[in-house]
Protein backbone atom coordinates (compact mmCIF):
# COMPACT_ATOMS: atom_id res chain seq x y z
CA UNK A 1 0.00 0.00 0.00
CA UNK A 2 3.03 2.50 0.93
CA UNK A 3 4.80 1.79 -2.19
CA UNK A 4 1.48 2.40 -4.40
CA UNK A 5 1.34 5.72 -2.48
CA UNK A 6 4.79 7.01 -3.08
CA UNK A 7 4.78 5.82 -6.83
CA UNK A 8 1.65 8.56 -7.26
CA UNK A 9 2.98 11.02 -4.35
CA UNK A 10 6.55 11.07 -5.86
CA UNK A 11 5.91 12.38 -9.43
CA UNK A 12 3.10 14.65 -8.23
CA UNK A 13 5.72 16.45 -5.36
CA UNK A 14 8.15 16.75 -8.32
CA UNK A 15 5.37 18.26 -11.09
CA UNK A 16 4.40 20.58 -8.11
CA UNK A 17 8.11 21.56 -7.03
CA UNK A 18 9.27 22.06 -10.91
CA UNK A 19 5.85 24.50 -11.24
CA UNK A 20 6.22 26.72 -8.04
CA UNK A 21 10.01 26.98 -9.90
CA UNK A 22 8.88 28.05 -13.01
CA UNK A 23 6.15 30.55 -11.95
CA UNK A 24 9.15 32.34 -9.54
CA UNK A 25 11.31 32.40 -12.45
CA UNK A 26 8.74 33.46 -14.07
CA UNK A 27 8.13 36.49 -11.77
CA UNK A 28 11.22 37.17 -11.77
CA UNK A 29 11.83 37.58 -15.14
CA UNK A 30 9.00 39.95 -15.30
CA UNK A 31 10.06 41.90 -12.31
CA UNK A 32 13.47 42.43 -14.12
CA UNK A 33 12.18 43.13 -17.04
CA UNK A 34 9.77 45.69 -15.54
CA UNK A 35 13.07 47.08 -13.75
CA UNK A 36 15.04 47.96 -17.47
CA UNK A 37 12.02 49.11 -18.85
CA UNK A 38 11.36 51.76 -16.63
CA UNK A 39 14.79 52.46 -16.50
CA UNK A 40 15.20 52.39 -20.57
CA UNK A 41 12.43 54.90 -20.27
Amino acid sequence: MNNQIWVVATPLIVWMGVFCYTLIIDRRMRAIENLVGSDDA
